[in-house]
């Protein structure tokens, strides 16, 4: 019998094949969710009830279908942040995925990782125990990742084309820059002087290799003179 188990309710477990019905099964003692269909809700039958199914093997493992565990693989990192680079399912079926590297203590039914070294996020769904101890994998770099890197290089490069155009090469405006400040080190001043000749410089040198008549130099060129004498009229 082939259950669609993508039209089951959040929660279900299994399918009752002499009840038609989705369940959702509790432990200690064995007890069975219902989905009413007409309440859409699930509803906790009686203990009399479950025995009553048990004893006419309605809940065996042939009419019991319990509902398919999840594969541990690559997609389970669909949609997480980029840090998540590791991902494990634990005895108990359920996964996490880990930013750093997690490992299996001897004697331990779970997987681990150091305090304050990493983070760890639950995964949603249980998955497939089948040898949980080597269920670990590793994030491999996705089509989208790749995508994302070469849009992000583009960027990189379009940002430094566009800023060689307005202010010169780099190159050309850290020499002359950096021989402004040397001439004008000999000076006694404090360090916020200091400082300000030093962004002035890279002003000034970015205006002389690049396009003069760009105003936003010169407008940051008084900004950081006007903040010079601020703080000299605030000492007075």
């Amino acid at each position: 019998m082939s259950i669609d188990w993508s039209k089951a309710p959040e929660g279900a477990t299994h399918y009752c094949k002499p009840h038609g019905m989705w369940h959702k099964a509790a432990y200690n003692p064995f007890r069975v969710w219902v989905w009413m269909q007409n309440a859409q809700d699930w509803e906790l039958q009686p203990k009399e009830r479950t025995d009553f199914w048990l004893s006419q093997g309605d809940l065996s493992g042939h009419n019991l279908l319990e509902r398919p565990k999840k594969p541990l693989t690559q997609a389970v990192f669909d949609g997480l942040p980029p840090e998540y680079l590791w991902a494990a399912v634990g005895s108990s079926a359920i996964a996490h995925a880990y930013t750093d590297k997690p490992f299996v203590a001897k004697h331990s039914y779970m997987w681990s990782f150091y305090i304050g070294r990493g983070l760890i996020m639950e995964l949603e769904g249980d998955y497939d125990t089948t040898d949980w101890q080597n269920s670990l994998i590793e994030r491999e770099e996705s089509i989208t990742d790749v995508a994302r890197s070469i849009e992000a290089a583009r960027q990189v490069e379009a940002t430094l084309a566009e800023r060689q155009n307005q202010y010169g090469d780099f190159k050309d405006v850290a020499h002359l820059s950096q021989g402004l400040q040397s001439l004008l080190s000999v000076g006694n001043f404090s360090d916020t002087q200091q400082e300000a000749i030093q962004m002035i410089c890279s002003k000034l040198a970015r205006l002389a290799c690049g396009d003069a008549d760009h105003v936003d130099s010169w407008h940051d060129i008084a900004g950081y003179a006007t903040l010079v004498v601020k703080d000299l009229e605030s000492g007075k």
